[in-house]
């Protein structure tokens, strides 16, 4: 777990699946936090069965236990990687409405973010068709979310040559 301080520690997964948890958090502000509020003088205590104070939380420290207003991020994992692709949808305005179809024949949604490739096209330097095949730098960014399936964000950070294919032998 990584802190506000950018301070880590190591927890067993069953207590980060309980921090993470966006129910657990917001009963812990219904039970911790959401008494303190506007209080005075006022401390969240838990005692053990002898009488004896084992956790204590002042109104300032109250706040750190507060609802998370978003899920928490588990991971994000940055892959960059050359790779050869077919564009099959292009949007001569700006980076976002790309397609791309991937060596796995998966179509994805890109982010173009190489500016003179797109100086290029728009200068009419650059033609291609359909089923021309380019080899590019592909930014993956994953990231996973507690709970949920992973969210993964592409980017082709450059172009680097339009490949041709001369006797169906890719050069």
């Amino acid at each position: 777990i990584t802190l506000s301080d950018d301070s880590t520690i190591e927890v067993p997964n069953e207590v980060a699946s309980l921090i993470t948890s966006k129910g657990m958090r917001d009963s812990i502000d219904s039970i911790i936090k959401s008494p303190l509020d506007n209080a005075t003088d006022a401390k969240f205590i838990i005692k053990d069965e002898d009488g004896e104070e084992i956790f204590v939380v002042s109104e300032e420290e109250a706040l750190d236990f507060k609802t998370v207003s978003v899920n928490i991020i588990d991971e994000i994992k940055e892959n960059e990687e050359t790779v050869n692709i077919f564009f099959t949808k292009i949007n001569f305005e700006g980076p976002k409405g790309w397609q791309i179809r991937l060596p796995n024949e998966s179509l994805v949604s890109i982010t173009m973010k190489d500016d003179n490739f797109t100086g290029r096209i728009n200068a009419s330097n650059q033609k291609f068709t359909k089923n021309e095949m380019f080899e590019v730098k592909l930014k993956t960014i994953t990231k996973h979310r507690h709970g949920t399936s992973p969210l993964y964000t592409r980017e082709i950070t450059r172009v680097i040559r339009h490949r041709v294919a001369i006797d169906n032998k890719i050069i």
